[in-house]
C-alpha cells in the first residue's frame, strides 16, 4: 500500500464540505455530487480516485472497511483485502461516496493496523499510481 496515496485521500476527503445529513442515493453520482455541491474538493477527490489502479483501490477499500468496523469483529486487514479483491466493482465510486467520513475511516484503519502490529511499509501490495 502506498503511504502517499493514503495520505492524499485523507487530505482530500477531510477538506470536503460536511454534508447536511440528508440521504444521498449511493448509486447515483449526481446525488453524491449534489450532496457536495460539486465543490472543487469533491472534484479533486473523485479525479484522484479515478486515476488509481486496481491494487491501490483494493488496498484503500480494505483500509476503509477496517477503520469503519465498529463491531470489533475479528476481521483483519488481510481479510478485508481479500473481500475487496472479490468485490471491486466501482471501487473508486464506492470510496468517493463515503465523503467526508473517508478520512475518519482511514485514520481509524491506520490505528487498527498499528494494533495488528502492521504498518503501511509492511503491506506488500505494489502501488500503481503516482502522486
Amino acid at each position: 500500500m502506498n503511504r502517499k496515496i493514503v495520505k492524499k485521500v485523507i487530505e482530500l476527503s477531510a477538506r470536503l464540505p460536511v454534508s447536511k445529513g440528508g440521504w444521498c442515493d449511493p448509486f447515483s453520482l449526481e446525488s453524491i455530487r449534489e450532496t457536495y455541491k460539486q465543490s472543487d474538493e469533491a472534484d479533486s477527490l473523485e479525479h484522484f480516485l479515478d486515476g488509481l489502479g486496481h491494487d491501490d483501490l483494493c488496498d484503500l477499500m480494505a483500509l476503509m472497511w477496517l477503520g469503519r468496523d465498529r463491531e470489533n469483529n475479528r476481521m483483519t486487514f488481510d481479510d478485508y483485502l481479500e473481500h475487496a479483491k472479490r468485490n471491486d466493482d466501482h471501487a473508486a465510486h464506492y470510496l468517493f461516496e463515503k465523503g467526508e467520513n473517508l478520512a475518519i475511516y482511514f485514520r481509524d484503519g491506520l490505528k487498527k493496523l498499528k494494533k495488528e502490529k502492521r504498518s503501511l511499509r509492511r503491506l506488500a501490495v505494489p502501488s500503481s499510481a503516482s502522486t
